[in-house]
């Protein structure tokens, strides 16, 4: 359709696909939305030509000062700015990310979309007409000739796009190529080191990840990462410019210190990453092949050639070996540089620093030395003793422990415990048994006996945490008992220490094993440490939790020898575990004796007897004592006292107290036989009263049950009766009331008089008349006659 503008229009430009079309006029540019006809001029100073041209869903337009102007469809400036022209170009066009331009003179001007400067100018042609822009090249037409312009080779524009730091660009570009696997490695290896020329760390390592190029390349670009006879610190050093390295890339940095601090920690992320994903994959599809076809060379008895197959595996696994002894090296100095002097702070860390403890690829070196590692031993030992401020000696002797050199670790734990050695806030203890606890001594250790030498300082350390040395369930084989009781015993504690070491070490053995020697040792020695204990005049707790350690054990184990252990605590006055083991013995009688003699509780012994006792015998609880016979126990005890020992007050009060309290679970008859024949009747007046008074209740109770037994026998037997007499006698006359056919043999069902309130007590025989139906007809009846009955107050007979 027709559009009305103003005045004559230099240049039009759709702007992209859109309904937005660009017009320019001589002195002034407009926006018009072709929809609705709505044009909208742009605030855009212009002199001389006008032209404009879309990039995009923007548009480029030529402004005074020889610029072009990028706008949005509103008019609003864009976010790629302005470009500089030599002067305002007559014709715009596009490729790519490059704009094509023509000049009042004839030249022809590419320029960087992505840079915004002008990358290339050609000779000036005569009068240029027009740009016509194809898939890789662009025409350019004049008066009377026609210039084709064509890209450079995709690898040299991809060069100039990584020398710039367009990385993304170039590798757009790049995949348009089809590159094969070998090109698109090569391509990241580029890029990444582009971008580490442009100190866009994050970035560049992740180039150099996908390049899958052995990391030792990297490491050349840090040379203080190598160490040796020349330990170079990572602390505070001074940045200076190099000829080579890092450090003169840096140079034209304005944060030199920060952005080598991200270059570093980048570089632990990116090595760590190749450690825990690239190392045994590389090796295992690098030598799958060769190995295959090792086999087959072997058993086809080809044995030259397959040594020398074997001998491209073994070199294969030996330069993979080199490649992780640099990774690993540099990774420790790596950690070592940022962590040295972050973690023996006893404030908290500042935020600056804790963030980048949160970015480093581990937590603690032990998370890279152990359970293996393929660190240069001499050099990193050299280095964490002299390679940063102060030396760190516990992660000096992590790399001997993750090297198997345990006796050097070892000692260096043990000189930090003693102060020969000197690391703020450790002291070695915790490691050491860490290790010990798993080894196993006569294959881990040489010599053996640095087990023995070294668990010494540790008990004297820390005596409780030291003994999972010895109690440890993760040594296999386990150590040998006899060796290690010898050991604790001839082992002098500190002086105010209460640590049982030869206790610990028997109740480890005694949950772990049925042997009953070492069961009997520890119930022993339990014993013993009690009186011990109480011998000292050790603290009031530290007794209390002896006896009850003692006590606890004496009533939960199974395999001491409990006759043993009774004569053993006879002799110490022990009467509550006394009455334990006479219990577990069955010696019911001893039990009581003891409450009652020795302690002189008969609340605890008539309790005894009452939870120790069965209410009645059974098949399930055969030869468990009765409450009954375990009471009267009790009162032959209170009976004989005076011949056991000598009467006094105390006996007759538990002899009442047990008459009195514990009547209902005494037999009368035999309590009354236990009775001597001389006791004074008064004596026992009150229980024959509570007995006679329980004996009346008890036989009225039982009378009351049995009538009311009987009286619930004749309900049922009547009710039954009822149920029999509902019968009915008809014969061939007798006919429906409601259709009026024969009944004959067919079911029928028989309602009520209406009248009647309890139909369901009714007898069918009574002189009250029942209506007899045909049960197909029962509802209808039943509606008709309006009663509203439930169908239980009909009877259905068949």
């Amino acid at each position: 359709r027709e559009l009305g503008v103003p005045e004559h229009v230099m240049c039009m430009e759709w702007l992209g696909k859109s309904e937005y079309l660009g017009l320019g006029f001589k002195a002034r540019y407009s926006i018009l939305y072709a929809p609705e006809e709505k044009m909208t001029d742009l605030e855009v100073p212009t002199e001389g030509n006008v032209a404009m041209h879309s990039v995009g869903k923007e548009m480029l337009v030529s402004a005074t000062s020889n610029v072009g102007v990028f706008l949005k469809s509103n008019g609003n400036p864009a976010n790629r700015g302005i470009i500089s022209f030599p002067e305002i170009p007559i014709i715009f066009s596009h490729l790519d990310d490059y704009l094509i331009s023509i000049l009042s003179n004839g030249t022809v001007l590419v320029t960087s979309l992505l840079e915004h400067k002008n990358v290339q100018m050609f000779e000036s042609m005569r009068d240029p007409v027009f740009i016509a822009p194809g898939q890789h090249q662009v025409v350019v037409g004049s008066g009377d000739e026609i210039h084709v312009l064509k890209f450079a080779p995709i690898e040299r524009q991809v060069s100039d796009m990584l020398s710039s730091g367009f990385v993304a660009a170039a590798e757009r570009l790049f995949q348009k190529s089809n590159p094969s696997e070998k090109k698109r490695r090569d391509f990241h290896w580029n890029a990444g080191w582009a971008l580490i020329s442009k100190l866009r760390f994050d970035e560049s390592f992740h180039h150099l990840t996908l390049s899958r190029e052995d990391p030792r390349k990297v490491l050349k670009l840090f040379p203080e990462l190598k160490i040796g006879n020349l330990i170079m610190t990572m602390g505070d050093e001074k940045l200076k410019t190099r000829n080579k390295g890092i450090h003169s890339i840096l140079a034209k940095s304005e944060k030199p210190k920060e952005d080598l601090s991200e270059a570093r920690m980048q570089l632990s992320r990116y090595l760590w990453q190749y450690r825990q994903h690239r190392t045994g994959r590389y090796l295992s599809l690098a030598t799958a092949p060769l190995k295959k076809e090792y086999t087959k060379l072997k058993d086809s008895d080809q044995l030259e050639a397959a040594m020398k197959i074997k001998e491209q595996i073994e070199a294969l696994v030996s330069e993979e070996k080199e490649k992780l002894r640099a990774i690993d090296t540099a990774l420790l100095v790596l950690f070592v540089g940022f962590t040295h002097k972050l973690k023996n702070k006893s404030s908290p860390p500042p935020q600056d620093e804790k963030d980048i403890m949160d970015k480093l690829p581990f937590a603690t070196l032990a998370d890279l030395l152990l359970p293996s590692n393929e660190c240069a031993l001499e050099e990193c030992a050299e280095y964490l003793q002299k390679g940063v401020d102060e030396p760190q000696e516990l992660d000096y002797a992590c790399l001997y422990q993750s090297k198997k050199k345990y006796k050097v670790a070892l000692e260096v734990w043990r000189d930090l415990y003693e102060g020969a050695r000197i690391e703020e806030g450790e002291d070695g203890v915790q490691p050491a048994i860490e290790l010990l606890e798993k080894l196993n001594v006569t294959s881990d250790l040489d010599p053996p006996n640095l087990l023995w030498e070294h668990a010494s300082w540790i008990l004297k350390a820390k005596p409780r945490e030291g003994m999972r040395i010895f109690t440890s369930t993760e040594r296999k084989p386990p150590l040998d008992s006899n060796e290690v009781l010898a050991f604790l015993r001839n082992f002098k504690t500190t002086k105010g220490t209460d640590v049982d070491l030869v206790g610990i070490f028997l109740e480890h053995i005694s949950s772990n094993t049925d042997n009953q020697r070492y069961h009997d040792m520890y119930a022993h020695r339990l014993h013993s440490h009690y009186l011990s204990v109480v011998e000292s005049k050790a603290p009031v707790m530290v007794i209390q939790n002896a006896r009850i350690k003692l006590r606890k054990y004496l009533q939960t184990g199974s395999s001491f020898d409990m006759q043993r252990m009774l004569e053993l605590i006879s002799k110490s006055s022990l009467y509550d575990e006394m009455i334990v083991l006479y219990s577990r013995l069955g010696l019911h009688r001893s039990v009581l004796q003891t409450y009652v003699y020795e302690l002189r509780d008969y609340n605890a012994a008539e309790k005894y007897c009452i939870d120790k006792g069965v209410v009645r015998r059974t098949a399930e609880n055969e030869g468990m004592p009765t409450r009954a016979e375990l009471l009267n126990v009790l009162l032959r005890v209170y009976l004989k006292y005076g011949e056991d020992r000598p009467a006094d007050n105390h006996s007759r009060v538990g002899f009442h107290h047990l008459l009195a309290h514990c009547t209902e679970y005494l037999d009368p008859v035999e309590t009354l036989k236990l009775l001597p024949d001389d006791m004074p009747l008064d004596e026992i007046t009150p229980y024959l009263e509570t007995v006679m008074r329980t004996s009346v209740s008890s036989k009225r109770n039982k009378q009351i049950v049995s009538k009311l037994v009987r009286a619930e026998r004749f309900q049922t037997q009547v009710q039954l009766l009822e149920v029999k007499r509902k019968s009915f006698t008809i014969d061939t006359k007798t006919e429906c009331a409601v259709c009026r056919k024969k009944i004959g043999d067919s079911y029928f069902s028989a309602h009520p008089p209406d009248d009647c309130l309890f139909p369901g007590r009714m007898l069918p025989g009574s002189s009250r008349k029942w209506t007899i139906v045909h049960k197909g007809c029962s509802r209808k009846y039943a509606k008709l006659r309006g009663t509203g009955r439930g169908v239980g107050d009909v009877l259905h007979v068949r």
